[in-house]
């Protein structure tokens, strides 16, 4: 999982979660999003049979490509994001941690405002495992992110040091799907406009055992300004 929650940059609301739109020209993502969960959700029953043994995201070695769209005040925004996730200890049921690192790149997709960012960010992502929740297992954790964001938007660029905090929980709800509800704090601290606060849920499928697929829903947030944010990812466990 990216959990790469988006900044604001300048006096518009530029979103920088790590991401490509996989179609620029879709007007009504909240109705591609519910589509998108309903076919997860019946994929899930398809699978399930196939997966061994229900497992979660946490704690698993695996690499993430990930495409999602945002738009605000009819600026429409894409990018594409890369991820690593590499586990650094696991010892069931005590506090376990995993290394994340990502690679990001976002612009607009009408190119009139010349807005392009690239990002790039690391940190540690800390859990426990095999809790217990009216029968559902989930696994709560925190993560503490750092990096660079530089960002050209009509010409004139400028770039700072980001940090992102971040919390949630990852729900096993059948033997193939998982379903993560997350909140993550981001700030780039040479940008004047504050930091961005970001609630989101993901919902992810195993089709095996090493190929896991998802789809998200995020709504973020900075003083008066807010937009919503779709996205698909695809990772690769090994």
């Amino acid at each position: 999982m990216l959990s790469l929650a988006g900044f604001l940059y300048s006096d518009r609301f530029y979103s920088i979660e790590a991401s490509t739109a996989f179609c620029n020209k879709i007007r009504n993502p909240i109705v591609l999003m519910k589509s998108s969960l309903v076919s997860l959700i019946a994929l899930s029953s398809l699978f399930a049979a196939s997966t061994v043994h229900a497992e979660g995201l946490l704690g698993k070695r695996y690499v993430e490509a990930e495409y999602n769209f945002s738009s605000y005040e009819n600026v429409d925004l894409s990018g594409f994001g890369v991820a690593v996730n590499i586990p650094l200890s696991i010892d069931d049921e005590t506090f376990n941690y995993d290394l994340v690192a990502n690679l990001s790149s976002v612009q607009d997709d009408e190119n009139w405002m010349d807005y392009e960012r690239v990002a790039a960010s690391g940190g540690l992502r800390f859990f426990t495992t095999e809790n217990d929740f009216n029968g559902i297992t989930f696994n709560p954790y925190t993560e503490f992110l750092v990096g660079f964001a530089d960002v050209d938007n009509g010409g004139s660029s400028d770039s700072s040091f980001t940090f992102s905090i971040g919390v949630g929980a990852e729900f096993i709800v059948s033997e193939a799907m998982t379903v993560r509800p997350y909140f993550n704090y981001s700030d780039a601290t040479s940008f004047e406009d504050g930091g961005v606060e970001a609630f989101g849920i993901e919902a992810n499928l195993w089709l095996n055992d090493s190929n896991n697929i998802g789809v998200y829903a995020e709504g973020e947030s900075r003083d008066d300004k807010h937009v919503d944010v779709f996205g698909i990812n695809y990772r690769f466990a090994f």
